[in-house]
């Protein structure tokens, strides 16, 4: 996809082609508009420290782009063993994320997990990351999973929204 193009001057009287405004409305609307994804249902993840995709938590990331990544979620966090989350980028990737949510407050490095204390019940978190994207095209998907195998399993509720926004 090409990148932002600096809009255009016009000038009175100026015979407009498609190859005139594709550049500079359509390509340019789609280079700056956001791109959703919504969680259809809970998932379950007990006696498995192995991260899992998050359902439906996946988004596109192109060469060389700079994206910003936000998740809107609730957990339903045992108060041990309490879990893990992650991002998975393409290959070469680099970035940060963070938390913020009920008590909890963490940030990294995108290529290191973060571990969530688990209060016993339901965790809203607002989880963020901002990847730039090296030479290989691919997906970024959230991950989780629970620290310390146990049988009470941790739950990402249905309707997560996870909102991506290309910044560079």
């Amino acid at each position: 996809m090409p990148g932002f193009t600096t809009p255009r001057t016009w000038t009175d009287a100026e015979f407009v082609t498609a190859a005139i405004m594709n550049p500079h409305i359509r390509d340019n609307l789609n280079f700056i508009r956001p791109l959703p994804a919504r969680k259809a249902a809970d998932q379950s993840i007990a006696s498995n420290t192995s991260l899992q995709n998050a359902t439906d938590m996946v988004l596109p990331i192109g060469v060389s782009e700079t994206w910003w990544y936000h998740l809107a979620a609730v957990f339903t966090v045992p108060g041990a063993p309490d879990m893990k989350v992650h991002w998975a980028t393409p290959s070469g990737a680099t970035g940060h994320h963070w938390i913020v949510g009920d008590g909890v407050s963490n940030r990294d490095v995108i290529a290191n997990d973060l571990v969530v204390a688990g209060t016993g019940g339901g965790m809203t978190m607002d989880l963020y990351a901002t990847v730039i994207n090296s030479t290989t095209a691919g997906n970024v998907q959230f991950q989780f999973a629970q620290f310390a195998s146990d049988a009470s399993a941790v739950v990402m509720l249905a309707n997560a929204v996870l909102i991506g926004q290309r910044i560079a």
